[in-house]
């Protein structure tokens, strides 16, 4: 064999060694991989520019609905319920007593105009007397109690499921006096004393007035003769 061919099969050779290498390489490497990774990226870009969730990041929306609530919800949505079907009573109840206003103090026991007449009746005893008549600031009854010394507490309700709210006290005997100590029989200047001149004058009555009660002196000549308690804009 002459030189030439031995070359040229040595070349020969060695062409199908690198080819061999060639393929080896490529089979080795996974198919799938590139696009793999520019299709992540392409999703990535989708979910940035569009605001779509990422399906690997997102919540289940179905598992999200479903979770418990945290601690306490439960307890917090059975208390709420229980406040809002249990019916008010007393001062919960929207109690409109005055307490900013006059107050008339009989045996201890104060008495707010306004206030429901059940926070006191178990305090003031038993009364002397008791009637109703038609009530001149609602469709239902005045209801009166009578006490000792010229005392009346009269009430009223604003509708017929109301309950009955202190109206008025009258004192018509010098035997019981207001809070400041004035009685019947003393004088408009001792009244004007503890009270001042802030006042309105009618038809012989003074009356003041003190966040949404009055308190009011029937007076003849100059000596009292009787004192009310009232409440205002009923």
């Amino acid at each position: 064999m002459n030189s030439k061919s031995l070359f040229k099969q040595i070349f020969i050779i060695i062409a199908a060694i690198i080819l061999l290498l060639f393929l080896s390489a490529g089979c080795d490497k996974k198919p799938g991989d590139e696009n793999d990774k520019i299709n992540e990226s392409d999703i990535n870009d989708i979910s940035g520019d569009s605001g779509i969730d990422n399906p690997e990041v997102s919540e289940n929306p179905i598992e999200a609905k479903t979770e418990n609530p945290p601690d306490g919800n439960d307890d917090n949505l059975d208390s709420a319920d229980s406040v809002d079907s249990a019916e008010p009573v007393g001062e919960n109840a929207g109690n409109e007593k005055c307490e900013d206003g006059f107050v008339f103090i009989y045996n201890g026991v104060k008495v707010y105009i306004g206030d429901y007449i059940e926070n006191i009746l178990a305090e003031t005893g038993t009364p002397t007397d008791y009637y109703e008549s038609e009530s001149c600031t609602s469709d239902g009854m005045m209801k009166t109690y009578c006490y000792g010394g010229g005392l009346e507490i009269s009430s009223y309700a604003k509708t017929e499921t109301d309950e009955y709210r202190i109206f008025m006290v009258n004192l018509m005997d010098d035997v019981n006096s207001t809070a400041e100590g004035l009685y019947i029989g003393q004088t408009v200047d001792d009244m004007i004393r503890i009270y001042g001149n802030e006042y309105e004058e009618i038809f012989g009555s003074y009356k003041y007035i003190k966040n949404g009660t009055g308190l009011s002196f029937d007076v003849d000549g100059d000596i009292i003769t009787a004192i009310s308690y009232s409440l205002i804009n009923v």
